[in-house]
């Protein structure tokens, strides 16, 4: 109900606490993070250091010696890697900052020139062959010869013209 209490009791033991704590030190933000712009790894940074490394975040834990004492916070990725392993067959590498690699292949199915169709050989999708004066072209692995009846795989892509007029 509060007629026990005495208002100048109670404003003295605030102004006590509020005297007793610590007087306020400068310092800095605690999100105003300073981040070094690369892992110097002949130097030694101390514990709570933040550095971007192969376009990761990184953090050292402990102090540092080396790349000893690091640990990626924020996997990034380091390097990109695309090499042609065949005619159509592309492989990318991507490296991130951890270390861990990830591997991709890719199969284009892109128009490559054969010459004249020739007996026995094996075409893939992509190929393409000039026979009986037309150009084709195949769409499915096949060996079959194009233009001829029951032959699978390929279409035709520029018909043979008509032979000239003897320049008349």
């Amino acid at each position: 109900d509060g007629r026990d209490y005495d208002p100048e009791v109670l404003k003295q033991a605030v102004l006590e606490a509020v005297n007793a704590l610590p007087a306020p030190q400068d310092g800095r933000d605690a999100t105003a993070l300073e981040v070094l712009p690369a892992i110097d790894d002949q130097k030694s940074f101390p514990r709570g250091t933040y550095a971007t490394h192969l376009g990761g975040l990184w953090r050292a834990y402990e102090k540092t010696h080396g790349m000893r004492g690091w640990e990626c916070l924020v996997d990034g990725v380091a390097d990109i890697d695309v090499s042609m392993t065949d005619e159509r067959l592309f492989s990318v590498v991507i490296r991130q900052s951890s270390g861990q690699c990830t591997e991709k292949t890719f199969s284009l199915s892109v128009m490559l020139y054969r010459g004249v169709f020739r007996t026995g050989e094996i075409y893939h999708p992509g190929d393409t062959v000039t026979w009986g004066g037309s150009l084709w072209h195949c769409n499915s692995m096949t060996g079959d010869k194009p233009g001829e009846a029951h032959s699978s795989g390929w279409t035709l892509a520029a018909k043979r013209g008509r032979d000239a007029g003897g320049g008349k």
